[in-house]
């Protein structure tokens, strides 16, 4: 929403597709599920405004990698906004485990 009071029109995963070019909605889902389109929820559906849409048509979304058993790997930028600051990471629990 504005904050003149004007609303934005919300668009279907579907729509969206449509107006990126054929971009996939399981390709969106999973953009979403990384944090690449900021979306609005009503219940259980979920829609992407207007104005995200013109960004994404402007700027792009980025490359996603994918394992072979069809995970998305996030990168490393967007796992720092994820783990609380002075969280300890896997691996460093586990070398200290090692170490013991």
């Amino acid at each position: 929403m504005e904050s003149d009071g004007t609303r934005n029109k919300l668009h279907s995963l579907e729509d969206v597709s449509s107006l990126l070019g054929g971009t996939s909605v399981w390709t969106l889902r999973k953009h979403i599920a990384v944090g690449n389109i900021r979306v609005t929820r009503l219940g259980r559906r979920v829609f992407v405004d207007e104005v995200e849409v013109s960004r994404i048509q402007r700027e792009g979304l980025p490359s996603l990698s994918v394992t072979r058993c069809g995970r998305v790997l996030i990168p490393a930028e967007s796992l720092q906004r994820l783990v609380p600051e002075g969280a300890q990471s896997r691996s460093s629990v586990d070398a200290e485990r090692s170490r013991k």
